[in-house]
């Protein structure tokens, strides 16, 4: 495993070597700032990676106000427990604070 490492690295090494002197013949430059050429334009292209958007753009979020969850309670009925005698007393009592009244 260790040779084939060492061999695919070496292969590498003599490629960048190459690419390095067949740039620096074209563009009449030195092997050292074609070099660095190669470097920075790796690094551009690393940054352009990651400023680059991709998809959708992102939604604004905005904060809800947190209330209370759920379903409000009921609101109790008021129940006339009015049934028989009560209602007839109720009834006789209302019909004499109109007379007294009048």
């Amino acid at each position: 495993m260790e040779e084939l490492r060492a061999k695919l690295l070496n292969e590498i090494e003599i490629e960048v070597a190459r690419t390095i002197k067949n740039l620096a013949e074209k563009y009449n430059l030195n092997e050292k700032e074609a070099s660095n050429y190669i470097m920075k334009a790796d690094e551009e292209k690393e940054m352009r990676k990651k400023k680059e958007a991709r998809g959708r753009p992102a939604k604004e979020k905005k904060e809800k106000e947190k209330g209370v969850r759920g379903r409000p309670a009921k609101e109790e009925k008021k129940v006339n427990n009015l049934v028989g005698e009560d209602l007839i007393a109720r009834l006789v009592a209302e019909a004499r604070a109109k007379q007294n009244n009048n």
